[in-house]
């Protein structure tokens, strides 16, 4: 059985991603997300985890599904979502983890950087569609 996983790229509106980092690694950066759940959707499933390490809420109508795709042997979806603010920055929630806003050469350069560089051409498609 594969193992399966669902994060938000949230994006303020500077374009910068909303990152943390991964457990005690605080050099390496990802997006919010983590592990489904029993029985729980994958959206239900990535904003929970935003929640839990970030501090930020988000309804379930505030996000669009963007990208699914294997990342190393698991199976992530990733859903979009827009901040209208940059100030307060969303804060640590859990202890072992940072969180800021970054750019995506550090989500590239981070432990899942083959997922975010097509994550980050399905959000250029994404903002290409958008404006037809």
């Amino acid at each position: 059985m594969q193992k399966t996983a669902a994060c938000v790229l949230l994006i303020n509106s500077v374009g910068q991603i909303l990152g943390t980092t991964r457990r005690n690694k605080p050099t390496l950066w990802g997006l919010p997300g983590g592990k489904i759940d029993p029985g729980e959707t994958t959206l239900a499933a990535a904003l929970r985890e935003l929640e839990e390490e970030t501090g930020v809420k988000l309804s379930f109508d505030r996000v669009v599904l963007i990208y699914e795709g294997p990342c190393e042997d698991w199976w992530t979806t990733t859903y979009l979502a827009y901040w209208k603010n940059t100030d307060p920055v969303p804060h640590v929630v859990e202890s072992d983890i940072d969180v800021k806003w970054i750019d995506w050469q550090l989500l590239q350069q981070g432990p899942f950087g083959d997922y975010n560089t097509h994550l980050m051409r399905a959000y250029n498609s994404y903002l290409t569609c958008s404006r037809i």
